[in-house]
């Protein structure tokens, strides 16, 4: 159900407070891919744009702790940002860790893609 609908009608209170959260979390989410959509990103990426813009150079599993987000997830988002080449990659000492920054590219979509994230908090707030 999308955040139009769902500001229509008279949603359910739900007994679990998990529950909740997670359906404003969804809604949010559906809000901000919305108006994320003409820059060509979706929510999760503009996050982690938005991550690396200040925390510089993170490892993969610094990142996912931060961000709350399970390895599986992150690494197929962190996939198509390297595609774009938003983001690069380098290896530490442990080939299985990954150091993680923006690119030129990244930085200039982050900056892009700014105000339309500010558009979604204003948005957000006004509801």
């Amino acid at each position: 159900m999308h955040l139009s609908a769902m500001s229509q009608q008279h949603l359910p209170a739900l007994p679990c407070m998990c529950a909740n959260v997670r359906r404003t979390a969804r809604a949010l989410t559906q809000l901000y891919d919305q108006v994320l959509r003409p820059q060509g990103l979706r929510a999760t990426q503009f996050t982690i744009l938005q991550f690396l813009s200040l925390a510089g150079e993170v490892s993969q599993g610094q990142m996912g702790q931060m961000l709350a987000i399970d390895s599986t997830t992150l690494t197929r988002t962190l996939a198509i940002m390297l595609r774009h080449r938003w983001i690069t990659e380098r290896r530490g000492e442990d080939r299985r860790e990954r150091w993680l920054r923006l690119t030129k590219t990244g930085e200039t979509q982050f900056r892009q893609a700014l105000p339309l994230g500010r558009r979604s908090n204003r948005t957000c707030a006004a509801r």
